[in-house]
């Protein structure tokens, strides 16, 4: 199935397509009424990094739902990959001190709950071959064009 999120003036209207382009569904979605302070930031944050590519800074793990000691220590080493750079799977083997697990580190990061937070866009097989998880590979792209174009000196001093 295929959707379509539309921000309304109540939150937002989903539609829902099947493969052959027929309609499914349109769901109508209330936007919550409390929503803390901090959820708001995350979004504006992670909406500002997906449209432009600004950084989104430290993340305040608190507040997310635990991960597996496996994937937080795959969390760690892929932050502290430089932004608007790549590394590979066994990069990130390598930096936890287990070669043999790139395979599992791919995995891992393929089911991340957590993207940009964690940004898997940054980790990618041999340079030669495309990204682990193909559907996203476009998405992939457009993140890492938009950090590229962020670092760029060009953009960073085109507002000082």
């Amino acid at each position: 199935m295929n959707q379509l999120r539309v921000p309304v003036a109540f939150g937002s209207v989903r539609l829902v397509w099947d493969e052959q382009g027929l309609l499914q569904r349109i769901l109508l979605e209330k936007e919550a009424a409390d929503v803390p302070s901090f959820m708001t930031d995350m979004a504006r944050r992670i909406q500002r990094a997906c449209d432009f590519g600004e950084p989104i800074g430290e993340v305040d793990w608190s507040i997310c739902a635990k991960m597996s000691s496996f994937q937080e220590e795959i969390r760690d080493v892929v932050g502290l990959i430089p932004y608007g750079e790549t590394r590979t799977y066994g990069w990130v083997a390598r930096h936890l001190g287990r070669v043999q697990l790139a395979r599992a580190v791919g995995r891992a990061l393929s089911a991340n709950p957590f993207p940009l937070l964690v940004p898997c866009h940054r980790v990618q097989s041999e340079p030669a071959r495309r990204f682990l998880g193909q559907d996203f590979f476009d998405i992939k792209q457009i993140l890492l064009k938009k950090e590229e174009l962020y670092r760029s000196p060009m953009f960073s001093n085109a507002f000082y």
